[in-house]
Formats: structure tokens, sequence, C-alpha cells
């Protein structure tokens, strides 16, 4: 995706939150998969702990938007905005959100892309951030939506810094009305 001249692209508005320093933002792969296979997608990924945003995608097509963080990745993030240790700890409310507004960040300026690109509107809702397995977060994503259809799409990107020390995943999965 590229960026418009009324989006600045999930690459511009990640690299103000991480001090100016550029944040790459990969589209890795795209799957249009049976429905029977999106919960079997989730039984694949890792079961470490991460910072999970999940992201009610809605306007003309409606969904779920899932940010993975891997914990010292979203310990980074915080180290960036806050100046807090990198290290492992209990979350305070104010980092939690925190983190909640780089999951917005990131989501609008996704679905901007993705609108421009496909012709629609599309809106986040306010990020829910959990801190769970990879797997758990996505099987519970895709037991929320209305109506799973006989197939789905799931976008699969990657968001990294030159260090490599922030890494993440976007995945998106529609829901079928």
């Amino acid at each position: 995706m590229t960026g418009s001249p009324r989006s600045p692209g999930p690459q511009t508005a990640l690299s103000v939150t991480n001090g100016g320093s550029p944040v790459r933002f990969t589209l890795r792969e795209v799957h249009h998969l049976p429905s029977s296979a999106l919960t079997a997608l989730a039984e694949g990924l890792d079961s470490d702990p991460v910072a999970g945003l999940r992201i009610r995608m809605q306007g003309e097509g409606d969904g779920w938007i899932l940010i993975l963080l891997p914990l010292p990745s979203a310990y980074r993030i915080l180290q960036r905005l806050t100046g807090t240790p990198a290290e492992p700890r209990d979350l305070t409310e104010i980092e939690c959100s925190a983190v909640e507004e780089v999951g917005n960040i990131v989501a609008s300026s996704f679905l901007s892309e993705l609108g421009d690109v496909l012709g629609r509107r599309f809106f986040p809702s306010a990020p829910e951030l959990h801190l769970d397995n990879t797997s758990r977060l996505v099987r519970d994503t895709l037991a929320s939506l209305h109506t799973v259809g006989t197939e789905g799409l799931v976008v699969h990107a990657l968001l990294e810094d030159p260090e490599g020390r922030i890494q993440g995943q976007l995945f998106v999965v529609p829901d079928v009305d």
C-alpha cells in the first residue's frame, strides 16, 4: 500500500511515536481461506505472551484488526514514549493507554490506506489491550465474529524498526454478514 496525500501511511504515523525513527510496515501475506482453516491458523501461531490489540473495523465493511506485539517490543515502545525502562513488569493504566494509542495510530493509518485502495471508508473502534498468548487472542477474535461465512481473508503484515527492536504483526479478518 502506498501513502496518499490525505493519509501519511502507517510508516510515517509510527515514526512519530518511535521518536522520529522510521518503522517499516511490510505486507507479508494475504490468505484467502475457508472458514474452517481460520481456527487452524490460530492454533499454529506462537503461544508466547503478547500485548495484543483488538480493534473492531467498522464502516463500509466490518471485521477485526489484531495487532500483536511481543512483550519486549511493547516495553521498548513504552520506553520511547514515556522514558520507562524496557524491562518486564505489570503495566500501569497510563502505559496500557499509551500502547492502545499506538494501536489506534496503526489501525487508523492502515484503514485509511485500505479505504483509499478499495474506494471505501473504514473506521476503527477504540483498541482493547489484551496481555495473552497469540493463539488464544486469534481464537477469541474469530469466535466474536457475527458470521464467519464460508471463506475469510487474513492480511498479515509486519511492523519493524531499523534496529529490529520493535516488532509486531497485524492481522485483518473481515466479518461476513
